[in-house]
């Protein structure tokens, strides 16, 4: 069920409109009383109440008090006594746990502490004691020192919380690390204190209450470098190098005493965590990475794996000499080969986005070569400037093979002009914006670009195209109050209105205080009129003069273009001139009405308007309108002609407590059914409204005609479509009305032989066209109650409503009775079903049975149809010489008459008062939900 959506007008109107079918059984207000009652509060005695119960006597004597314990006569205790008592019980109570502590040589050099891996010196992971004893600072300050036993040291019964672990390193200065070693996926690089000279790592530890918390420290003295060498074999100096350890890139010094020969330093050799080592090396200008190679320490020519991975190269440090060693990358740099680049920098003046010297452009001339490179940066950073050919391109010769970028230089601002590459481009649909460097105005354009083996080229064009709309009325007044976008390459740019006198209605796109450049190939624009406006025509000029040539337009529906080949010039701003014309506008009035006598169409003076409501439409241009009144009748104006539809907002039936009596289904969604009322002449023609939800951002109608933006989501209403036409000045506003209706159908079928259920019995609810599933209240009941595809409890409008039961072989229908909520017994007509589709005549059979609505009541009312059903009885043979009783063979004399309600002498009467009750309870419901809301 969907959450609840009560407006006043639902609260008002609908619950005046139920509470006035005053005439429900009385089991109606037991039902209403029954949903609206709450629990008597629950009173409490005054010994529940009371906080301090007095106690039961007991026979057993009363304890004299100890001549130590305070008596209320006695003098308080002495403050520093009782802090004195307090704190003795706090140490007493204190938690304490215990910290085992090993600390060994990492000689496998993986960061674990596993003695049965073996080095490359034939040493495994060994446990190191003649450290000194680790230290402990306490969560409560306090120092303890381990006591060994073993191999291992012991801090027993600390106080348990956060504290410090402090262990010596083996030597001064230092010349090894310390890490914890404890989680082996997780290697963690010890805090050190103070200075490289201070003898202790520390590291965080907290003490459980009552458990051995462990701690397990490795000791290493790795360290990691790398020689960087020339082709030649030379030293390379002043080489950018990156040393990898522990996740972490840490910058690499070139030794003062060994040139080409790099370390990470921190004053001091700083040593490593073990895993695996990594380096990356930043060749200078005209070289790359050629060969690199590891060995297990420095000095040592055994050589050891090196693998290549994201640009860096990695050795694994148990393939380290030992664990107090360097390993060392040899990095052999190569001289790159080079190539040419030639660059065809090219004004273009056809404006077509392509370097093409055979078409003219408007003002005489063709494409032509500029000189606006700049220079030329290298991968390695070097700067190279070049040379003009005979032909006019730019070439930089001797360019290192790999990525490089080329700079050009815009005449005056950065933002004045674009540059574009439009290399191997066919068309302007394949070229790409040249960004620029920065955003400041005198940055350069830069082009990447890939040199290749054998020489590459590039080939950049340059434009200042602009682009404005002028937006005018079709009286020539200027548009003041339009939205206008431009766009090229795929992007849309915001228009601005120009400030300056004579400037009004002349609309261009603007970016850091600049005219926005478009790319060649096309311009478009798109305009939002205002409302009762349309775009009547769009030209364009060659340039913004009023005076120059037309250019062609493209429409392409809400979207207008010109080329900018039919500019005036690659530097010009062609512009677009769209005018605005009124539109022919509509105008509603939607009449909202409850149907008081249920005959489908709206009567003055007797059918219920709806005040209150909301009421929205969506024309024919797709433009959402909403509105409301006070009087149920609701206006639109100003909306497109064409076809339209009317959305009239309908109560929700809100959740409530359950009812006794009421079926296990689902109250319906919607309180009331709703039909077009505009055209019909009676409520045979009645076809119920779709009920749906909607949500859409329009514009909302005041009382007074004024308009306001409007947000609506979820609404809960019944739709209309409806033709409008455009107002004349002899014409009124096109009517339309919506009826409403709450009109709920029961049965309850009975054998009037053993005044019991007829197993195997089923119903259908009629409503003129439109059917109901008959859904039984309980298995076996005989009680059934029209429901929708949905399992909610079906509301009908007004129509011709009717049953068709349908009961198992051996069984006849004897009567069919119809009564009102109120207790009025209704003209039934018998007639056989009609199906609607020769297909569905296979499946039809038996006989509907019918009521006129001005019989039930409206606009909230129902109809309990009572259906009684007997045994067929068949004549048995007659046998020749054997009287039969007059009787046999014939049904029971005379029609089944339905006795009085409370009479007792039925059951399937008692059945049916049940149904009545039933039909009476939820109408009930819905009037206890409406006054609640």
């Amino acid at each position: 069920m969907r959450n609840a959506r009560i407006t006043g007008w639902g609260a008002a109107a609908l619950a005046a409109v139920l509470v006035t079918t005053a005439a429900a059984p009385a089991g109606a207000s037991v039902l209403a009383d029954a949903a609206t009652e709450t629990p008597a509060p629950i009173e409490t005695s005054e010994r529940e109440a009371s906080s301090s119960p007095e106690p039961a006597p007991s026979d057993e004597p009363t304890e004299a008090p100890a001549e130590d314990a305070p008596t209320d006569d006695a003098a308080p205790e002495p403050l520093a006594q009782r802090a004195e008592r307090t704190v003795s019980a706090a140490l007493a109570a204190a938690a304490v746990g215990d910290l085992t502590v090993t600390v060994f040589e990492d000689r496998y050099q993986d960061g674990v502490f596993d003695s049965s891996k073996v080095g490359r010196t034939g040493q495994s992971d060994a446990i190191r004691q003649y450290l000194g004893a680790p230290t402990l600072v306490a969560s409560d300050g306090s120092t303890w020192t381990a006591t060994a036993v073993g191999d291992t040291w012991f801090f027993d019964d600390v106080p348990a919380g956060d504290a410090r672990l402090q262990v010596q390193y083996p030597t001064l200065p230092v010349n090894a690390m310390l890490f914890d070693a404890t989680d082996p996926a997780n290697l963690r690089k010890l805090t050190q204190v103070g200075s490289s000279w201070d003898p202790r790592a520390e590291a965080s530890v907290t003490i459980g209450d009552g458990t051995n918390t462990a701690r397990t420290i490795g000791i290493s003295g790795l360290r990691a470098v790398a020689d960087v060498k020339l082709p030649d074999g030379t030293p390379a100096t002043g080489v950018t190098v990156e040393l990898g350890a522990n996740g972490q890139w840490l910058p690499a010094t070139e030794y003062d005493f060994q040139p080409g020969s790099y370390e990470h330093l921190d004053g001091v050799y700083v040593y490593l965590l073990p895993g695996e080592f990594g380096v990356r090396v930043t060749a200078p200008a005209g070289y790359r990475v050629g060969e690199v190679t590891a060995v297990s320490s420095g000095g040592n020519i055994d050589p050891i794996p090196v693998t290549s991975r994201d640009g860096a190269y990695w050795l694994q440090t148990t393939d380290a000499s030992t664990y107090t060693s360097n390993p060392t990358f040899t990095v052999t740099l190569e001289e790159l080969p080079t190539a040419d680049l030639r660059v065809t920098s090219f004004d273009d003046r056809y404006a077509d986005g392509v370097f093409d010297t055979s078409k003219t452009a408007k003002d005489g001339r063709t494409d032509e070569k500029n000189t606006r490179v700049s220079r030329l940066v290298t991968a390695q950073g070097a700067i190279l400037t070049p040379t003009t050919a005979a032909n006019g391109d730019q070439v930089f010769e001797d360019v290192p093979v790999g990525e490089a970028k080329v700079y050009f230089v815009h005449p005056n601002s950065a933002f004045d002009s674009i540059f574009f590459d439009t290399t191997d481009a066919e068309s302007a649909d394949e070229i790409e914006r040249v960004p620029n460097e920065s955003t400041s105005a005198y940055s350069q354009a830069v082009a990447t670009v890939a040199v290749e083996d054998g020489g590459s080229a590039l080939e950049v064009g340059f434009t200042a195209l602009r682009a404005t709309a002028e937006v005018e009325y079709a009286g020539g007044a200027p548009a003041s109050d339009v939205t206008v976008e431009l766009g090229s390459d795929g992007q849309w740019y915001p228009a601005t209105e120009y400030d300056f006198a004579g400037g009004e209605g002349t609309y261009e796109a603007f970016a850091n205080s600049y005219y926005v450049r478009h790319l060649p190939d096309e311009i478009g624009v798109r305009v939002t009129a205002p409302t009762g406006y349309a775009i009547a025509e769009v030209t364009a000029r060659e340039n913004n003069d009023p005076g120059a040539a037309e250019i062609a337009v493209r429409d392409d529906g809400a979207v207008f273009w010109l080329d900018t080949a039919d500019a005036a010039s690659y530097f010009s701003a062609p512009t677009f001139v769209v005018t605005l014309e009124e539109i022919p506008t509509a105008s509603v009035d939607v009449t909202y009405f409850l149907d008081v006598e249920l005959d489908g169409v709206y009567a003055s003076g007797t059918d219920t308007t709806v005040p209150g409501a909301e009421v929205y439409l969506q024309d024919a241009a797709g433009r959402w309108w909403a509105t409301t009144s006070l009087d149920g009748t609701y206006a639109f104006t100003g909306i497109a002609p064409g076809e339209a539809t009317v959305y009239v907002e309908i109560p929700e039936t809100a959740e409530s407590p359950e009812v006794p009596g009421l079926p296990g289904l689902e109250l319906p969604e919607a309180a009331l059914a709703v039909w077009d009322a505009t055209d019909l002449a009676s409520y045979r023609d009645v076809e119920e409204a779709e009920t749906t939800t909607i949500s859409f951002e329009g514009t909302s109608i005041g009382a007074d005609g004024t308009t306001t933006p409007i947000v609506v989501d979820g609404a809960l209403v019944g739709a209309i479509p409806t033709e409008v036409v455009a107002d004349t000045e002899t014409s009124d506003a096109a009517e339309v009305f919506v009826g409403g209706a709450m009109v709920l159908q029961t049965a309850a079928v009975v054998d009037t032989t053993s005044l019991e259920a007829v197993p195997g019995a089923e119903v259908q609810f009629l409503a003129n066209r439109a059917t109901a599933t008959g859904e039984e209240l309980a298995p076996g009941s005989g009680a059934f109650i029209a429901a929708d595809g949905d399992g909610e409890v079906a509301v009908f409008g007004a129509a011709e409503y009717g049953i068709r039961p349908t009961v198992p072989a051996g069984y006849r229908v004897v009567e069919v009775v119809a009564v009102s909520l109120s207790g009025d017994v209704l003209d039934v007509t018998e007639q056989q079903a009609t199906p609607a589709t020769a297909r569905a005549a296979l499946f039809a059979a038996g006989t509907e049975y019918r009521v006129a609505p001005e019989q039930v009541g409206g606009p909230a009312g129902g109809i309990v149809w009572a259906v009684a059903v007997a045994p067929i009885t068949v004549a048995p043979p007659v046998v020749p010489g054997v009287d039969l009783p007059p009787t046999v063979g014939l049904p029971a004399a005379g029609p089944a008459v339905l006795p009085a309600t409370g009479s007792g002498q039925d059951a399937w009467a008692l059945a049916f008062g049940a149904s009545l009750l039933l039909a009476a309870g939820i109408g009930a419901r819905l009037i206890v939900r409406r006054r609640s809301a």
